[in-house]
C-alpha cells in the first residue's frame, strides 16, 4: 500500500479460528464461478470467496480512475455500497454493504 497498491484481503489468515470472528463466519452464501469449466458456479460463503468480489469491484474503479489512492478506492467503495441488504442479525458494528460499482 506504501506504494500505491490497493489490496483486498480475506480475514482468518492469522494461524486463528476464522468461524469464531466476522466477516468469516458469516452464514449466508456467495454464488460465484467456480474451479471445473468455464461455465462452473457453486455457491461457498466465506471471506475466501468475498474478497475477490471486492478486488474485482477495486480493479473497476481503477480501470477508470487510475490516480485514485488506496484511501480512495476504500472510501468509494464504502460510499457506493448498498447498506442493509443482509437480513440475518449481524454482530454488533458490522457494517452490512453489499458492494456496488
Amino acid at each position: 500500500m506504501d506504494k500505491g497498491f490497493t489490496v483486498a484481503v480475506a480475514a482468518g489468515n492469522e494461524n486463528s479460528d476464522a468461524c469464531q470472528v466476522y466477516p468469516a463466519n458469516f452464514k449466508r452464501d456467495i454464488t460465484g464461478a467456480y474451479i471445473g469449466s468455464d461455465y462452473k458456479v457453486e455457491t461457498v460463503s466465506g471471506t475466501s470467496e468475498a474478497t475477490p468480489i471486492v478486488a474485482g469491484a477495486a480493479a473497476i474503479l481503477l480501470s477508470t480512475q487510475k490516480d485514485l489512492t488506496h484511501d480512495q478506492v476504500k472510501a468509494k467503495l464504502l460510499s457506493n455500497a448498498t447498506p442493509n441488504v443482509l437480513q440475518t442479525p449481524l454482530p454488533a458494528g458490522s457494517p452490512n454493504l453489499l458492494v456496488y460499482v
